[in-house]
């Protein structure tokens, strides 16, 4: 008897099962409600350490890399603004512009970056009126990963030079604050009301971050709000956190998907130091950790998710294939 069959059927079944640990303890919100809610173009968008200098043409293979697999762009996540920070912005913006596929950049400061609101006013115009800046409605797309406080200054001094700006950017909540509700993240619109939405950035127990993002959702739901819900390969820092592999990672994908997430916030393309990387390219030689390593597993899923969520339907799958974790 031929065997193929049987391995293929098997194979089909394992990844149908994959998909099936889902979050099924998160409700999803009602949809009328969605329905309702402002429309927002469905992105797929990953957070990009900008401090590995890297060259044009090698930006370009990376852009390529994203879009074959449903990312529609960057948010670059820079810690400083001098120097390698610069030159690397430079290069990837330039990278973006010479394909010209369409492919979005946002800037995205850390709280890091000092003095922060004159930093952030002078990247912000140095690429605002770029053809690859991500935008909504012809306002400026800035996240970041730090407070929302932080922000208002800066805005104000952006409103000065005529550039409008739509702030989503990670949620920075107090320690303590364990197991958020809808109420804490409308809360976080009441104390900055400049604030346009979220960029959920989830390095925690696969449980509270499918619940974090569905918090969120419904809180930015009811206030006409952004949010782009976090999903995350893999975390394997100081605390590191088990995603039982894919299953794990689609579980978050399914439960942004059910939410009616208006974007997707994937942490993170290269993220060498805790290991969060979604890129398919080993550790730089000579660096300790030297079993780094990636295949294109997390890339075949992401594509899939990716089709899933824009489309709002579970893509057919064409090939059997078996990802071992």
């Amino acid at each position: 008897m031929n065997d193929r069959p049987r391995i293929q059927w098997l194979a089909a079944l394992l990844w149908c099962a994959n998909l099936a640990i889902g979050p099924s303890w998160a409700a999803a919100p009602d949809q009328a409600q969605i329905a309702a809610a402002p429309s927002h173009q469905r992105l797929v968008l990953c957070w990009y350490m900008v401090c590995y200098g890297s060259s044009v043409e090698f930006y370009k293979e990376e852009i390529e890399l994203a879009q074959r697999h449903g990312i529609d762009g960057f948010l670059l996540d820079v810690g400083a603004w001098e120097g390698r920070y610069i030159e690397s912005t430079d290069r990837i913006y330039e990278a973006a512009r010479q394909l010209n596929s369409g492919f979005k950049l946002a800037m995205t400061p850390e709280y890091s970056v000092q003095p922060f609101t004159d930093k952030v006013r002078e990247m912000v115009l140095k690429y605002h009126d770029h053809p690859n800046q991500l935008k909504v409605d012809g306002k400026v797309v800035l996240s970041g990963y730090g407070g929302a406080a932080m922000f208002p200054p800066v805005i104000e001094k952006l409103k000065d030079d005529g550039v409008n700006i739509c702030l989503v950017p990670a949620v920075f909540l107090p320690r303590f604050v364990y197991n958020p509700s809808i109420e804490t993240y409308a809360d976080e619109f009441a104390k900055t009301p400049c604030l346009d939405g979220f960029m959920m950035f989830n390095a925690d127990q696969l449980g509270n971050s499918i619940s974090d993002n569905a918090a969120a959702r419904r809180a930015t739901l009811k206030l006409g709000k952004i949010l782009g819900a976090g999903v995350m390969p893999a975390y394997n820092s100081a605390n590191l956190q088990d995603y039982r592999g894919l299953s794990g990672y689609l579980a978050m994908w399914e439960g942004a998907i059910n939410d009616g997430a208006d974007w997707i916030s994937i942490v993170i393309w290269n993220d060498y130091n805790e290991d969060s990387g979604l890129m398919p390219y080993r550790w730089p030689g000579g660096s300790e950790r030297y079993n780094y390593d990636r295949d294109e597993s997390f890339l075949t899923a992401t594509a899939f998710a990716s089709a899933w969520f824009k489309s709002g339907r579970q893509p057919a799958i064409t090939q059997d294939q078996l990802f071992l974790t």
